[in-house]
């Protein structure tokens, strides 16, 4: 009889739902362009995405700008079909109504991100020298409620000023750069269980927040590799995020009473690629390749070879548009960009990978940004 109770109960295990875990690379600055070239950034990056990814590409922009507004938003799939159950979620934040809320998005992860910057840049300061300065806001969750209705959610809100500096070498053949950032932080990055709002929590930053002030930089460089190809040049980059790994509580600063301290922290990691320039060709101008790895080394993420993996590219066609698509962590993305005179306006679809392996939970998002530039 004990083995036959055994055997069932294998057989129920086998079919029941496991719980999954967020395992997302948090990133201070997410760019809409990146995104739609499958999440390459440290090869190809320009302007905020060079701020904030690889600080050596800061002389490798064109020309100088001003961004007086860069305006960014993004959700999934989920979000934009579960509004409605969202509301209540909210609605009923506490108690036997929170669990009840949270049955009907069990499985689905809901994700948001808003992020605002401004910014100055200018690749040739001194000749030899280029200069990113800036200001961002961003506020980005996950929320993903298990199986048992215990709720696993990251949700970060940063605010605070980032400048970068590069130096150009070897007769402008290589860059090398530093940026640092100083962000105040406040966040949430562990599982909440449904028995928190039986026994009464309500969701709120005073329950389940902390908050804090960081000190960080990333160290970078980028090099034109002095191959004569007719048909391709190829570039090379390398870069160290996060070198003081902050756990945002280098500075004593807590301005929102009632939360804790130690909000989630930063990994070190580094991310290596090589990037590929084409000539035009017909209606494509300045087509560009791209694969990286990134996140590699030290992380406290459970990270896949192929979910660091990233490959993808854009081309200008016509004057205006540019087309982009890559594989980001193993799924298709692509894009569009509109260069206007002062507005610009990207569109990019992108899945990302919430578990450790490429293939274990994608998902779909969606983000435009709106940038006002001189």
């Amino acid at each position: 009889m004990r083995i036959i109770k055994l055997c069932l109960l294998i057989v129920i295990l086998s079919f029941a739902q496991r719980a999954e875990a967020l395992e997302e690379n948090i990133k201070n600055y997410r760019s809409t362009r990146s995104a739609g070239m499958g999440g390459l950034l440290y090869t190809t990056g320009n302007y905020s995405e060079a701020l904030f990814g690889n600080p050596a590409r800061l002389s490798e922009v064109d020309s100088s700008k001003l961004i007086l507004a860069e305006l960014t938003t993004e959700s999934n799939t989920n979000l934009l079909t579960d509004s409605s159950k969202i509301n209540d979620f909210k609605n009923a934040s506490s108690g036997q109504g929170a669990v009840s809320a949270t049955s009907s998005i069990i499985g689905r992860n809901e994700h948001a991100r808003v992020q605002l910057f401004s910014g100055y840049f200018n690749p040739k300061i001194g000749e030899q020298w280029g200069l990113g300065i800036g200001f961002l806001t961003s506020v980005q969750t996950n929320l993903l409620v298990n199986y048992t209705t215990d709720i696993d959610t990251q949700t970060i809100a940063d605010v605070g000023p980032v400048i970068g500096l590069s130096h150009t070498l070897l007769n402008e053949a290589l860059s090398i750069g530093v940026n640092l950032r100083t962000l105040f932080r406040v966040g949430a990055d562990t599982p909440i269980s449904s028995l928190d709002f039986l026994s009464g929590k309500k969701i709120s930053l005073k329950n389940f927040g902390k908050q804090g002030l960081g000190i960080d930089g990333d160290i970078g460089a980028y090099y034109h590799i002095p191959l004569e190809f007719t048909f391709m040049r190829i570039s090379s980059a390398f870069t160290i995020s996060n070198i003081l790994k902050s756990h945002y509580n280098e500075v004593s600063y807590a301005p929102l009473s009632g939360l804790g301290n130690r909000p989630p922290g930063n990994d070190r990691t580094a991310n290596l690629g090589f990037r590929f320039d084409f000539p035009d060709s017909g209606f494509f101008n300045a087509p560009v390749l791209g694969i990286e790895m990134q996140n590699l080394g030290d992380t406290q993420k459970r990270n896949s070879f192929l979910k660091r993996a990233h490959l993808g590219g854009e081309t200008r066609v016509l004057r205006f548009f540019t087309l982009r698509a890559g594989v980001n962590e193993g799924y298709l993305t692509g894009g569009l960009g509109i260069d206007l005179p002062v507005l610009k306006i990207d569109f990019s679809t992108y899945g990302e990978e919430l578990g450790g392996n490429a293939g274990v939970l994608e998902d779909r998002r969606y983000i435009v940004r709106l940038s006002f530039e001189i």
